[in-house]
């Protein structure tokens, strides 16, 4: 299962009810509490408290501590961290404050590429042109490229559940199977054109037999 990135973010503060103060034009309350530890819950009131976090490097944590103005983050900002597996908000608690609901900005948002690493495991890309599918819940693996051509189609014969197939957009194509040329899955017709697609000469293989008209069959080669 994946784990989701929270805190960091603009209204990612820790603040608390203070005296009156005026600045310019502008008078309010709130003021920005440094060094306050931040629970986190499965509900607004009552319920669970999530106890399974990692911090910003990645060290298991129960909680997390706002930022006292020491380091590179804002006064009161809730630094970044991880909350458990598959979990996308939770509700925060700060002191003995009231909950706040704080939420991955993955979820309903988008990810820069610089993000992408965060959630993806951007190793397992070794190729142009390769795709991460799933194998189960929370389980990718790497589709490896086809040839030219190919388009992913989905199998549940093979492990990752698709495989690269070269198809046809118009008449008949056929692959190579190892003996014989059979139908692409997308075009089972017997319709012409036919396009055989695999290293052997269809004229050479039993029980084909090449049409003589101009633009019926031909051989693409491949493998």
């Amino acid at each position: 299962m994946a784990r989701y990135w929270f805190g960091g973010g603009i209204p990612d503060f820790t603040l608390a009810m203070g005296d009156t103060v005026t600045v310019g034009a502008l008078s309010g309350r709130v003021c920005v509490v440094v060094s306050a530890t931040v629970t986190l819950w499965d509900a607004e009131s009552g319920g669970d408290q999530y106890t399974d976090l990692l911090d910003e490097g990645g060290v298991a944590t129960t909680s997390v501590v706002s930022a006292d103005g020491s380091g590179e983050r804002a006064l009161g900002q809730i630094p970044r961290f991880q909350g458990p597996d598959a979990v996308t908000q939770m509700w925060a608690q700060a002191a003995e404050g009231p909950r706040a609901l704080i939420t991955t900005p993955v979820v309903g948002g988008t990810v820069s590429p610089d993000q992408l690493e965060d959630y993806l495991p951007l190793e397992a890309y070794t190729e142009k042109g390769a795709l991460l599918v799933a194998t189960g819940a929370g389980t990718p693996a790497v589709l490896e490229p086809g040839p030219n051509g190919s388009v992913p189609i989905y199998d549940s014969d093979e492990p990752s559940g698709m495989r690269p197939e070269l198809v046809a957009l118009f008449g008949n194509m056929l692959r190579w199977d190892g003996t014989t040329y059979v139908p692409a899955p997308l075009k089972a017709d017997t319709s012409k054109p036919r396009m055989f697609v695999g290293p052997a000469d269809p004229e050479g293989v039993a029980g084909v037999v090449m049409s003589t008209d101009d633009w019926a069959d031909v051989w693409l080669g491949g493998s």
